[in-house]
């Protein structure tokens, strides 16, 4: 401002008069040539700068804590398999023919026994020669057997050539009736047909899955598993699945663990596990592939942490302990159970010490933090 001032003094020294007006738009021209001035004065020359390693030692590096609590701790463990009934069978033919009449439709109940379909046993192009030998061969020996009930009556034949020709009838017709059921295909139980995977007329190829029939009042997950995740399972363990709804509300269907493999499948190498489910409402679908979870751990009063305060070196576990004057020290920590949001702690830590549960990767022993949530 004494800079202005001269300016202005030495101007009124001038050889012409100057007007109010004149002398305050001068102050103003200077005011703002001295603002910036100032400005590219401070750029040329700025200020020391605090380097973050500075700042983190003066105000501490920012982190989050959480407390080490005791509390009930559950685990589910979630794995994926294909709903069934607790009775299921694929209704198959092991001929190469076309299909000529349906018999029952999605959603029949039926009996065993009941015939869901007929397949063409005379199609020249198929491989129904093996059927219709056999059922010449069952026509003949009812023949031959009515034959000769009637000789061994009259005392033309003796009672062992009656038993032979019982004997080729009951063959006969035990090979009659296992090829019948390629031609009539019946339902193998008491269910409902919850699937036919063809029409009238369509041509089939042998071994070819044509429907299914199941009974679905109770259901049926088979699970294969590893030997590590199986030894986490034990019969009689809760399970359940959760159910889509359209409305959005899901459905939580319970169920439990029926049965776990002693032995490995010895192709697979994989342990079996069933689990199974009460479906009187019908929720649950045969064919769809659900999501099941089963309870592997549970404890009414575990020491737990934060799944994010978990920290490994090598082979080791650790957490970064902050005590109350905000110093950060690794503790080392022995670990139990370990599931998505918490981790149950064996020893190392103790009720009421604060874990650092976020930032933990920019921390040195003994660094002082800063602490985010300072309600803890």
């Amino acid at each position: 401002m004494k800079i202005i001032h001269d300016v202005i003094m030495r101007l009124k020294g001038t050889s012409w008069p100057l007007t109010k007006r004149q002398t305050l738009i001068g102050a103003g021209v200077l005011v703002v040539v001295a603002f910036f001035g100032m400005r590219i004065y401070g750029y040329i020359v700025k200020e020391p700068v605090i380097s973050l390693e500075e700042l983190y030692k003066t105000e501490g590096i920012p982190v989050e804590v959480a407390d080490v609590s005791r509390g009930r701790m559950d685990i589910w463990k979630t794995f994926s398999g294909e709903l069934k009934g607790i009775l299921q069978a694929e209704l198959t033919s092991n001929l190469s023919t076309r299909v000529v009449a349906l018999l029952h439709a999605v959603g029949d109940q039926v009996k065993k026994g009941d015939i869901i379909m007929k397949i063409d046993p005379s199609d020249p192009s198929s491989m129904t020669v093996n059927f219709r030998q056999d059922r010449e061969l069952y026509l003949k020996s009812l023949r031959d057997f009515e034959r000769m009930k009637i000789l061994y009556e009259a005392g033309a034949v003796s009672k062992q050539d009656l038993e032979n020709a019982g004997t080729a009838y009951d063959i006969a017709t035990s090979d009659y009736n296992a090829s019948k059921e390629s031609v009539e295909i019946p339902a193998p139980f008491d269910g409902t047909l919850t699937d036919i995977n063809v029409n009238e007329g369509d041509r089939i190829s042998s071994g070819m899955v044509l429907g299914t029939v199941a009974v679905t009042d109770r259901m049926r997950v088979d699970l294969m598993l590893s030997e590590e995740k199986a030894k986490m399972i034990a019969k009689g363990e809760p399970a359940k699945i959760v159910v889509p709804s359209p409305s959005g509300r899901d459905v939580t269907v319970l169920g439990a663990v029926e049965s776990v493999s002693l032995s490995a499948d010895p192709v697979t190498g994989l342990f079996g596990v069933r689990v199974t489910f009460d479906n009187p409402d019908g929720k649950l679908t045969p064919g769809t592939v659900s999501r099941v979870q089963i309870l592997v751990f549970s404890a009414p009063d575990a020491l737990v942490i934060p799944a994010s305060a978990l920290m490994t070196e090598g082979e080791s576990n650790f957490v970064w302990i902050v005590d109350k004057k905000r110093i950060a020290s690794k503790r080392m920590i022995t670990v139990g159970w370990q599931g998505d949001d918490a981790v149950e702690i064996v020893a190392g830590v103790n009720v009421g010490d604060r874990v650092v549960n976020k930032g933990q990767n920019r921390l040195t022993e003994n660094a002082l933090v800063k602490i985010l949530n300072p309600e803890k």
